[in-house]
C-alpha cells in the first residue's frame, strides 16, 4: 500500500534513525506487529484507517499536555503507517488504490497531530514554529509526488522523511514528559522554562523539514535539467 516497504523506508542513511535504533524498531516492534496482523489476516486498509483514527486520541493527549502518553501512541501510529504497505505485499493485495488511500490519510495524520500541539501552545511563539513544520511537511510530500510525476526519483532524498519525523517528535514528547514529571516535586525550579525539551525538538523539526523539502526540490531540478 505504501510506496516503500519497511526495509526501503528504514535502510537509507539517516542521522536520526541510526542502525541500533532501526534494529530495535524493526525487530522489536514492526516484525512482531506484522506477524500478528498477518496471522489474523488483518487487511492493510484497516491498518491505515486504524492509524488515522488513533491520531484523534493522540491529538487530544497533545492538546491537554499528556506528552509522555502521546509520545508512545505516536510511535505506535508511525509503526502502523509503515506496516500497512508491508502487510499489503505479504497478503498480495497491494494496489494503486491502497497507495493513494495511504498517502492521503498520512496527510490527515500529520495535520491532526500538529493541530493538537498548536492548541496546547496557543498564544505562544512556538505555535509559529509548528505552523512552519506543518507547511514544510506538506511541501515534502507535494514535491516528491510532483517530481516523480515528471520523471524524477526522490525515494531516499532528505534527512527528515516521515519515519524520522515520527520518531523525532515521539522521542521529544516522551523525554519532555519525563523531564516535566521529574520537576514536579521541585517548586524552587519555577524559573526552569516549561517544556524546553519539546520546544527544542519542534524548532529542530521546523528547520530539518524545510531543509528536506529544499533538498528534494534541488535534487528534482538536477535530475530534470
Amino acid at each position: 500500500m505504501a510506496e516503500l516497504n519497511t526495509e526501503e523506508k528504514l535502510a537509507h542513511e539517516s542521522a536520526i534513525l541510526k542502525s541500533d535504533i532501526k534494529t530495535w524498531w524493526v525487530i522489536g516492534v514492526l516484525e512482531k506487529l506484522e506477524a500478528l496482523f498477518f496471522r489474523f489476516r488483518i487487511q492493510p486498509d484497516h491498518v491505515t484507517w486504524a492509524a488515522t483514527l488513533l491520531v484523534i486520541p493522540c491529538g487530544y493527549l497533545l492538546a491537554t499536555g499528556h506528552f509522555l502518553a502521546a509520545g508512545w501512541l505516536n510511535i505506535f501510529i508511525g509503526s502502523l503507517d509503515i506496516l500497512d504497505g508491508k502487510l499489503a505485499r505479504a497478503l498480495n493485495v497491494d494496489s494503486k488504490r491502497g497507495e493513494l488511500l495511504d498517502a492521503v490519510l498520512d496527510r490527515y495524520q500529520d495535520f491532526f497531530i500538529l493541530v493538537g500541539l498548536l492548541y496546547f501552545f496557543q498564544d505562544h511563539w512556538i505555535q509559529w514554529v509548528i505552523v512552519i513544520t506543518m507547511g514544510a511537511s506538506g511541501w515534502i510530500s507535494y514535491i516528491k509526488a510532483k517530481a516523480e510525476l515528471v520523471g524524477a526519483n526522490l525515494k531516499r532524498v532528505g534527512m527528515m522523511q516521515r519515519p524520522e519525523r515520527f520518531f523525532t517528535l515521539s522521542a521529544g514528547l516522551m523525554i519532555d514528559g519525563i523531564v516535566e514529571l521529574s520537576l514536579l516535586p521541585f517548586e524552587s525550579l519555577a524559573h526552569w522554562p516549561n517544556h524546553i525539551v519539546l520546544k527544542t525538538v519542534l524548532v529542530f523539526l521546523a528547520i530539518m523539514t524545510n531543509w528536506t523539502a529544499f533538498e528534494r526540490f534541488r535534487h528534482s531540478l538536477r535530475q530534470l535539467s
